[in-house]
């Protein structure tokens, strides 16, 4: 009898609870795409981005004019094997720099990039928690991750961050 009361009891109360939760949710991406800082930090990716792109192009101009004089000299016949083998050394290195050289651009770019998102994505994050506390959500779902594959409606509160955000 007491196992039933109890059940009964549990039962009755994850029902309340249940009926008691919150639930909200957000579109990152689209909050991400409409932040008018994004947009500032994405030009200024861009011009980082056009800066380190024309510092590499004039080391791969450079690196074309040395591989066209190359084979120049192989077409020639005028050196002999040793001297050309030890160019073609000379130019595998070279490439392989700078192979290296646009590898370790890449990587500054995706670096300058997160260094600039930082600040936004942390102050998006603080938004979307305090919303949280103030209107006294359960959860908060980010439906840009799609990661919701069931649920009860919840409330769209993107509008509310970005009233938070002030855009």
């Amino acid at each position: 009898m007491k196992i039933r009361i109890l059940a009964t009891a549990a039962l009755m109360m994850f029902f309340v609870l249940g009926q008691a939760q919150k639930l909200g949710h957000i579109n990152s991406t689209q909050l991400l795409i409409d932040h008018p800082k994004i947009k500032s930090a994405d030009e200024q990716v861009l011009a980082f981005q056009q800066t380190q792109e024309a510092e590499f192009q004039a080391k791969a101009e450079a690196f074309q004019n040395a591989y066209q004089a190359f084979v120049a000299k192989a077409q020639s016949q005028e050196y002999s094997e040793v001297q050309l083998q030890k160019e073609q050394q000379e130019l595998v290195q070279k490439e392989q720099q700078l192979q290296l050289l646009q590898q370790q651009l890449q990587q500054k770019i995706i670096k300058k990039r997160e260094e600039l998102y930082a600040p936004i994505l942390l102050e998006v994050e603080e938004a979307v928690q305090a919303i949280g506390k103030e209107n006294e959500y359960t959860m908060i779902f980010d439906t840009s991750l799609g990661q919701i594959l069931y649920g009860v409606e919840t409330q769209d509160i993107t509008s509310l961050v970005k009233a938070k955000l002030g855009f």
